[in-house]
């Protein structure tokens, strides 16, 4: 019985390719026995980046920062002349990104003699030149180096790191191991020992930014015109809030510095206790295009929560946009095929092709035609307006009721806000929770 990988799922060995998967490696040093050096990630000796001449890529950037002090205290203008085939300069906190638009000037640059006259340094951000992956079910007893010089690949191998975790005082493997490539691309398998074991996509650990909360990072990658709205946890009185705090503060310096525009009114978005500030960290912001077109308000039913609804309509003309009529489908798989032949007879019984007027028994015989396909194949019509769902099969007359009254005694709590008008929605609003919970379990 042939053994199965624990790499891979359909449990095959793959035959040995005849075509070379990459280039033979230099001579690995020989192995320390020192458990630190088992598992220390392997890189290629005197590795460096470059992008391949025969690139599709339309941009490859480069980044320049200063050996000892920051780039920013250089003359822009005296480095720039050594920028050539250059498609765009973006400057960054400690360094710039020379964007260049062939990747022969690209790489000619990291060696130019500007960088060290001037104590800079340049090089290809990694993941614009290479790609990490993992393989799972690795045996624990193989070092990173001699995996590297096992592992057979349509890439290039990089570099090989295995996953360990920290026990006690003791580091112990995991069968996990990332392994870097060369390319924008992930090979979908590699080879060890002639299993073939599949590549997976390595998801590097949470970087959380506690200033921002990575909220600049998400509107930075969300694409625009975009609508951010949640519960933000801030208050500030540009909100509505009755105070402000360093959280609102800071969310109100981002939404400038990411070019977002406020919709709230001022409303309360949250049902609070009796003689308690309103509250609003519910918030909702759009891009400066949509914000003329949007309208922000408050829903009238907490739906069993602390925080109310908040509702954006975006207001749209519909004579800037085409509006389909309702649409006739016929289902000719389900004809009268019976009722289409008897019919059919007796409508061109009288026909007679032999005419002076071509064109008119062609439009006679396509007459017929339309006739036979409304009488004999039904019809299925596509509407375009709103169908209303049906209710769940254990919704009631009680679970309306009790919905009702809760919403009401909300409405009623929020005009005036009482101690004795707080108690009674709490417990209707608890009552309705409650209806609603048999309702779902006795169905």
């Amino acid at each position: 019985m042939e053994p199965e990988s624990g790499g891979d799922d359909d449990g095959c060995m793959a035959t040995p390719r005849t075509t070379k998967k990459r280039k033979m490696k230099e001579q690995l040093p020989a192995a320390s026995s020192s458990p630190d050096d088992t598992y220390k990630p392997y890189f290629i000796p005197e590795y460096k980046r470059s992008y391949p001449d025969n690139s599709s890529k339309e941009e490859f950037p480069i980044y320049v920062e200063g050996i000892n002090e920051k780039i920013g205290n250089k003359n822009p203008l005296y480095l720039s002349k050594f920028f050539k085939n250059v498609k765009d300069i973006v400057e960054k906190r400690s360094k710039i990104m020379v964007v260049f638009i062939q990747a022969v000037a690209a790489n000619d640059f990291l060696s130019h003699s500007c960088l060290k006259e001037n104590k800079l340094k340049a090089y290809i951000p990694a993941a614009s030149a290479e790609r990490t992956g993992t393989i799972r079910f690795v045996d624990k007893e193989s070092s990173n180096a001699e995996l590297y010089e096992k592992l057979m690949a349509d890439a290039e191998i990089i570099a090989v790191r295995r996953f360990t975790k920290k026990v006690g005082q003791e580091i112990v493997p995991l069968t996990t191991v990332s392994v870097t490539f060369v390319g924008t691309s992930l090979p979908q398998y590699v080879f060890l020992d002639k299993w073939r074991y599949r590549v997976y996509t390595y998801v590097p650990p949470l970087m959380q930014c506690f200033k921002c909360m990575k909220f600049r990072n998400i509107v930075k990658q969300l694409p625009k015109p975009c609508i951010v709205s949640g519960d933000l946890n801030a208050h500030h009185v540009t909100f509505g809030c009755e105070i402000t705090n360093p959280r609102g503060r800071e969310l109100l310096d981002l939404f400038d510095e990411c070019n977002l525009c406020l919709l709230n009114t001022g409303a309360p978005t949250t049902v609070g206790r009796p003689g308690c500030n309103a509250s609003v960290i519910d918030v909702t912001c759009v891009s400066p295009d949509l914000a003329p077109l949007c309208e922000w308000r408050v829903g009238d039913d907490a739906m069993g929560s602390y925080h109310l609804q908040t509702f954006t309509d975006i207001i749209v003309s519909t004579t800037n946009y085409q509006v389909n009529d309702d649409i006739d489908k016929f289902l000719f798989n389900k004809t009268n095929w019976e009722s289409y032949h008897n019919l059919s007879e007796a409508l061109f019984t009288d026909f007679n092709s032999n005419s002076d007027s071509p064109l008119q028994k062609y439009d006679e015989m396509c007459k017929i035609i339309n006739i036979l396909r409304n009488v004999c194949v039904p019809v299925y019509r596509c509407h375009a307006a709103k169908t209303c769902r049906a209710p769940a099969p254990w919704w009631s007359e009680d679970c309306a009721e009790a919905v009702n009254k809760s919403k009401d005694a909300l409405a009623k709590y929020r005009n005036d806000m009482t101690i004795e008008n707080y108690i009674d929605y709490k417990r209707l609003n608890a009552r309705k929770k409650m209806i609603i919970k048999e309702a779902k379990s006795s169905s």
